[in-house]
């Protein structure tokens, strides 16, 4: 005898596991730093057990882009923290945290990655509530109201 099939596309009726947060908050992470700074990352960047490597990792290239915005785009990579919501000490205290524009930008890499994955898991609760319905109230339906009085 065989335990319960599991979930897979040939399948749908199956219930399916729910998903891993991590990895959804990581792959949405990845979307949002590709669309708005224009980081190219690769979907493949270590798992859950390696953590702080993806973090890392996901640092080191905002931290090119940003370099090449401070050197080449100040305008726009200040209207991009603006719009971002990174307040004016946050952005001072990253900038004096480095001595070259590579090491601030590595300071600064990191306050953008912390307010977009704020971001990101903000976004996901509540598309998870959403996507949740509420539960309903437990009352008499008109049926039983009925043969109640």
């Amino acid at each position: 005898m065989t335990g319960p099939e599991e979930p897979s596309p040939e399948n749908p009726l199956l219930p399916e596991e729910p998903p891993d947060p991590e990895a959804e908050a990581r792959q949405a992470l990845i979307r949002e730093l590709g669309r708005k700074w224009q980081v190219a990352l690769d979907h493949s960047l270590p798992g859950q057990d390696e953590q702080a490597s993806f973090e890392e990792a996901v640092r080191r290239a905002l931290a090119r882009r940003v370099l090449e915005m401070m050197l080449n785009r100040p305008n726009r990579l200040m209207t991009a923290l603006y719009v971002l919501d990174i307040s004016e000490h946050a952005f001072r205290e990253a900038m004096a945290g480095g001595s070259t524009p590579a090491d601030q930008a590595y300071a600064l890499a990191g306050v953008i990655l912390d307010r977009e994955l704020r971001r990101v898991l903000t976004r996901l609760r509540y598309q998870r509530r959403r996507e949740r319905p509420p539960a309903l109230p437990e009352h008499p339906g008109p049926e039983q109201q009925d043969s109640a009085g």
